[in-house]
């Protein structure tokens, strides 16, 4: 992968919205290959344990689509193995603050008056901005190599800061699939696809803009 000289710290042009629309135009000119990987990734996720590699290799997938490379089903699992420790050092940090969100919020729904409720909506608040960071880690873990796992979430987390009309309609997308699912459980699969395709194409406009610029109305190709 190609690796631009002048990092995100550096130069962070606005994301346009135009991502989640090509987002949708390569979901669903993969729609096979990445509509079985995503069910293979949400029916393996009910083993807990399977769960960050996979993961992680859907993300993986998603890349090599905004990419514009080839995509195939053994991606899912070479991707979760390649990035195999980080995934694990990465889930483990998030069950954590899953655990510590959880028992804030059952402390903080105990407190009586306008302080409970806004320290519940501070404490919501803040996991949609750790689940943000989270989507773009993700991404630029696979961009940046199986060892960067932290300069991956620093530059999430600038990311995070410095795209604020992209977080906003990542965090609404992100709601209006959440809701889409809630009706029909069978959707989990390509919702995450979705998004895993949504951030993916973000970050390569970002770091690899001239490349960005030749897929904008390329199809992806298939592996022969």
């Amino acid at each position: 992968m190609s690796r631009p000289n002048k990092h995100i710290e550096r130069s962070s042009p606005t994301i346009p919205f135009s991502v989640f629309g090509r987002a949708s135009r390569l979901l669903w000119e993969e729609l096979f290959l990445l509509g079985v990987a995503s069910y293979i990734w949400m029916l393996l996720g009910f083993f807990i344990v399977l769960l960050p590699p996979l993961t992680v290799g859907l993300i993986y997938m998603a890349n090599q689509v905004a990419r514009g490379n080839a995509i195939g089903f053994s991606m899912l699992f070479s991707g979760a193995w390649r990035f195999l420790s980080r995934s694990y050092i990465w889930g483990i940090i998030n069950a954590f603050v899953i655990l510590l969100f959880l028992a804030d919020l059952t402390y903080y729904q105990q407190m009586p008056g306008d302080t409970g409720t806004v320290a519940v909506t501070l404490a919501i608040l803040l996991a949609l901005a750790w689940g943000v960071v989270q989507l773009l880690t993700l991404p630029l873990l696979i961009e940046l190599g199986p060892k960067s796992l932290t300069a991956a979430f620093r530059q999430a987390l600038v990311l995070t800061i410095s795209q604020p009309g992209f977080v906003v309609g990542l965090v609404i997308a992100s709601a209006l699939l959440a809701l889409l699912c809630w009706f029909f459980p069978i959707m989990i699969g390509f919702a995450f696809a979705y998004l895993a395709l949504v951030v993916n194409i973000a970050i390569v406009k970002l770091r690899d803009p001239e490349l960005d610029r030749q897929l904008a109305h390329k199809r992806p190709r298939r592996l022969q």
